[in-house]
């Protein structure tokens, strides 16, 4: 979606919406529940379709813009499961997608000022501020030889982050190293756009990227190499507008690029002690970037792992209750709800360690689990490092 689309844009998408409630399901035989809004109190207004419902409402003037809108807006997770499967919604110009136009009720909620919850608003506050209120100093050691910015593959950890995340940044680090990739990491105590995007802060993210259009300028060309898969999402989607004519920007996730290094191996490489895993896909990087192979690729390719799916998984994984990591902070209990169910499913493959490749979902799965069971989660970049 253009950061430009107006919400009375999208009244056509939002009018052919047929209420048939697919958008909640996955795919056929199985079915399996996968929107956690509906999943958790089945009323269809708590849905993708409800939602759009709601838009057509607003845009037909039979229902004001009000605080009362923004629960449903706000508590979609975004986890893409209706993108996925609507094939109806997207048709007509200009090609929006369900959680598009979801992020356009958000965006108006915050134009209007109608933000109830108060870690949002806090956070929205900070944003009018021109200031980001999450920004705190990543400790982050980076190797003398991945400081050289003249470098064309560059590692983005960009952002504010928590410890956890930290860890996986040096995880990745390491990782480079390990596998002789000649990389720049590239580290800045701003923020890519991603989370204003989600939440619908599209006035303040447009001043934002203009400002920050120089530094985007300084990647482009280059091969940018990403851990966290919103960020990839919205930098490939969204800041090329801001780059200078004849200049494009190439990403990729770092599983790619590790397991296009280890593909010159023969055989499994690597420690080989036995150890049984189960991975999920996170929301952003199978549903939203099509990525489903290469992270359990790089898996299965390690000695003395043995990969078992939970029974949801790929195009019909469950979400983590994360959120892009905004829902898990603003509405705690459902976000944990929705947590716990995942972590039940992966409970019942028998696996040893739950494996996933978004900072994100470590951090709120390790938050629904007791501190001594927290090891159970694990990045995939840890768990490569830990086993090469």
């Amino acid at each position: 979606m253009r950061l430009d689309t107006k919400i009375d844009q999208v009244g056509k998408s939002a009018a052919l919406c047929l209420k048939c409630n697919m958008c909640t399901y996955g795919e056929w035989p199985e079915n399996y529940s996968l929107c956690p809004m509906y999943a958790r109190n089945k009323v269809y207004t708590s849905s993708p379709g409800g939602l759009l419902y709601l838009v057509r409402a607003v845009l037909e003037k039979k229902m004001e813009v009000t605080s009362d809108l923004f629960a449903p807006a706000f508590e979609c997770m975004n986890c893409r499961a209706c993108d996925d499967i609507c094939e109806i919604v997207p048709i007509p110009e200009p090609h929006v997608v369900p959680t598009e136009i979801i992020r356009l009720l958000r965006h108006e909620l915050v134009r209007r000022g109608l933000i109830s919850n108060e870690f949002i608003k806090q956070l929205y506050q900070g944003i009018k501020r021109e200031v980001d209120s999450r920004k705190k100093k990543s400790e982050i050691r980076i190797p003398e030889n991945l400081g050289n910015k003249k470098k064309r593959n560059i590692l983005f950890v960009e952002g504010s982050h928590s410890e956890g995340q930290n860890q996986i940044h040096r995880s990745a680090i390491d990782l480079l190293r390990k596998i002789g990739l000649d990389a720049y990491v590239y580290r800045d105590d701003g923020v890519s756009g991603a989370d204003l995007y989600d939440l619908g802060f599209i006035d303040e993210l447009k001043i934002f990227l203009e400002e920050k259009s120089e530094r985007i300028n300084e990647l482009a060309d280059k091969n940018l190499i990403f851990i966290d898969p919103h960020s990839q999402e919205f930098v490939s989607k969204h800041w090329q507008p801001y780059v200078r004519s004849g200049k494009k920007l190439t990403c990729k996730h770092l599983s790619e690029v590790v397991l296009s290094f280890l593909r010159g191996t023969k055989g499994r490489i690597g420690d080989a002690e036995k150890i049984t895993v189960s991975y999920h896909d996170p929301c952003i990087l199978g549903r939203g970037l099509g990525l489903y192979e290469a992270p359990r690729r790089l898996i299965t390719s390690l000695n003395g792992v043995t990969l078992r799916e939970m029974n949801r998984s790929r195009r019909n994984a469950y979400c983590c209750g994360a959120g892009e990591g905004t829902r898990g902070r603003a509405f705690p209990e459902y976000s944990r709800g929705v947590a716990q169910e995942r972590l039940e499913e992966f409970n019942k493959t028998g696996a040893d360690r739950l494996i996933t490749a978004c900072p994100y979902c470590k951090d709120m799965f390790q938050k629904v689990l007791p501190a001594r069971q927290r090891v159970r989660i694990v990045d995939l970049f840890e768990f490569v490092n830990e086993r090469i």
